[in-house]
């Protein structure tokens, strides 16, 4: 096999997985409007069994107003959309603000009211999917690309680990001259005006909500199809972005457009088809793909002089020989380098370090993170390297941990991360600490892990839960030039921990230098 076709397989393949997580992704969004749309049916067929006479509604019943005991019970769904608006990106808070300082209200703005909720939900459960669908399609792409380099050209190196934050972040991209979050506004607002206008035919007309109920199902298939579009053409932008990503991490200096994936072309793409640009100049929509909605163009990597057989080394940072066998597997390559680490041996200490604040001004110098852990009575026990962002711990290392305290080094000069926060739990520290060029973290464990929070997974899970709420104002501050970048990771962060520390029992501090 020739350079062109094994990149030209290679390429393929990475899209097809990509693609195929894309569709899968698309099942729960598919599964997700469905519900929405029961949901609104069953709010108009209840709507309908409390008011109607003779199987109708009138206008004017319906905008009738709410007896007392109907308002105490609309002004307690209100109280539970303002925490469902305060994650909307619509004009929902402004108009729960507007019910709730009316003494008023009808019977149809309450309808409304509730009908909007389902949309709101149905609408941010889609950009959570599609965010997460973002960082898991980006992750594989990304390593699956550099396996592929390394598979070809036997060279490995240290690479940038994968912020998904940063990931989310790329929506933002104002591909196709809108950005993720307009095109998903637009659409939820699109959909509510459209029901409502379904929902007052109803009750000008007199008929039943089953007269309406087909067009109700078709509304949201439209939407649903819409959604799936923007699902798709968003992952397929991360996905090559990961790729481009990768390809600067491998400094590979050009890339050669390939529309080979689909039997027919649109006329962009195949004049593009083939052709070579510089990475530093590639720009998504331009001469990067995806050039458009639903674009199933790739790119292949210009690497030249390298054969295929045999085995192969690359040094890594420290000048150590890593063997990349061509025969090795991305499942075996993903294990030795992404899962284990290059390099995650301990490193044995002959002498006690002294104290604990001399051994963090050694660790603050380090560009790539370093754990040292002492034991309940203040000895060292052990040192362990790490890559730029994590430390891995085998399960041995960890019950050596027990009652003594960790410290580490962040070079990002951010707050703990979920990962730390388990390791806290799993290990039985006493405490951990977090150094950092502005000061130190540091975090003690509760009384008793919450069962909401006492595995990986539940942790993980309220972190990116606080996470959507708060990084999107401190980036907001970002943006308007209050604070910087570096800032806006280091605050945001730290508001995440304090709000899982306050929430879970944990003790949690930060002293300045």
């Amino acid at each position: 096999m020739n350079s062109r076709d094994y990149w030209q397989k290679r390429s393929e393949d990475r899209f097809l997985k990509a693609e195929a997580d894309i569709v899968e992704a698309q099942k729960t969004l598919a599964q997700s409007f469905e519900r929405a749309r029961r949901e609104i049916q069953s709010q108009i067929d209840a709507f309908y069994g409390r008011y109607a006479r003779n199987n109708a509604v009138s206008l004017s019943e319906a905008q009738k107003a709410l007896s007392l005991a109907e308002l105490r019970d609309f002004k307690d769904d209100l109280a539970a959309f303002r925490k469902l608006a305060l994650d909307s990106m619509s004009t929902f808070n402004l108009e729960l603000e507007n019910l709730s300082a009316q003494a008023r209200v009808t019977r149809l703005q309450a309808l409304k009211c509730r009908m909007d909720a389902v949309v709101e939900r149905l609408y941010i459960s889609q950009r959570e999917l599609i965010g997460g669908t973002a960082v898991e399609v980006y992750s594989d792409q990304y390593h699956r690309t550099l396996f592929d380099v390394d598979q070809y050209t036997g060279f490995h190196a240290e690479f940038a680990r994968i912020n998904d934050a940063a990931v989310k972040r790329l929506l933002d991209y104002p591909f196709d001259g809108l950005m993720f979050s307009t095109r998903l506004w637009r659409q939820s607002e699109d959909l509510k005006p459209q029901i409502q206008q379904l929902v007052n035919r109803m009750f000008v007309t007199g008929k039943p909500p089953q007269d309406f109920a087909d067009e109700l199902a078709a509304r949201f298939g439209v939407k649903a199809k819409e959604a799936y579009r923007l699902l798709y053409t968003e992952g397929a932008f991360v996905a090559e972005q990961a790729t481009l990503d990768a390809y600067r991490e491998d400094e590979i200096g050009r890339y050669q457009y390939t529309a080979a994936l689909d039997a027919k072309t649109c006329e962009t793409c195949g004049e593009l088809d083939g052709k070579e640009f510089a990475v530093k100049d590639a720009k998504p929509g331009i001469n990067y793909p995806p050039m458009h909605p639903w674009c199933r163009c790739t790119t292949v990597p210009v690497v030249e002089g390298v054969g295929q057989e045999g085995e192969r080394f690359a040094r890594d940072g420290d000048g150590n020989a890593i063997e990349v066998p061509s025969g090795m597997t991305y499942r075996q390559w993903k294990e030795k380098f992404i899962d284990a680490g290059a390099r995650d041996g301990i490193i044995e200490v002959e002498e006690k370090l002294g104290k604990i604040s001399q051994d963090e001004g050694r660790l603050l110098r380090g560009k790539k993170e370093t754990a040292i852990v002492y034991g309940p009575d203040g000895s060292t026990l052990f040192v362990k390297k790490g890559g730029e962002r994590s430390v891995r711990f085998t399960r041995r290392e960890i019950d050596l941990m027990r009652g003594g305290i960790l410290t580490h080094n962040h070079p990002e000069d951010t707050s703990f991360s979920p990962a730390d926060i388990n390791t806290l739990r799993v290990s039985g520290l006493a405490e951990m600490r977090a150094i950092t060029s502005g000061g130190v973290y540091r975090m003690r464990p509760p009384v008793h892990w919450d069962t909401a929070f006492n595995t990986r997974e539940k942790i993980e899970a309220e972190y990116a839960r606080l996470e959507q709420l708060i990084e999107p104002k401190v980036w907001a501050r970002c943006e308007a030039g209050e604070i910087s970048v570096a800032e806006y990771n280091r605050i945001y962060q730290h508001q995440v921990v304090s709000a899982l520390a306050e929430a879970f029992g944990l003790e949690y501090s930060f002293e300045e230098n």
